[in-house]
């Protein structure tokens, strides 16, 4: 059951990344709340 869950966490920190260097000043926001930002990207602009 792990297996799946491995490759998904590691999509999720390429994607944290990708925020990252999209909004910088929100780098606490994105690394504490980066499935958030995704969800609602809107919310956190």
């Amino acid at each position: 059951m792990n297996t799946p869950i491995l490759p998904l966490i590691s999509v999720e920190r390429q994607r944290t990344v990708t925020v990252r260097v999209s909004r910088p000043s929100f780098k606490p926001y994105v690394m504490s709340r980066a499935s958030l930002n995704d969800v609602c990207p809107v919310s956190w602009n």
